[in-house]
């Protein structure tokens, strides 16, 4: 009986050990190793790197800078507008009152 109880403590410290051994491998980090860079740039070459692309535009100077849209070109004169605006308020096109209700 004592011989039996000893082997069972056997088996089971070697099959504890082996469970805790394979997590001793593992430390719980998912990232792989990242490779060790050369030397980057210096301060004065990233700096003329940036001054080239502003001047080529690849660059917005903030988050508020989108491309503007260019307006089209009016083949209308002032004038004319007012003239049309005139002639349709005389023609009654034009409603005069400013809120006609809902």
């Amino acid at each position: 009986m004592n011989r039996s109880n000893i082997a069972i403590a056997v088996v089971a410290a070697a099959l504890s050990l082996g469970a805790s051994a394979s997590f001793a491998a593992d430390n719980g980090n998912n990232y792989p190793e990242i490779a060790q860079q050369g030397q980057g740039l210096t301060r004065a070459e990233v700096k003329a790197e940036l001054t080239q692309a502003r001047a080529e535009g690849l660059v917005a100077l903030n988050d508020q800078n989108y491309p503007s849209r260019a307006t089209p070109a009016s083949e209308v004169s002032r004038a004319d507008v007012k003239l049309a605006l005139s002639q349709a308020r005389a023609s009654g096109e034009i409603n005069q009152r400013i809120f006609s209700g809902a």
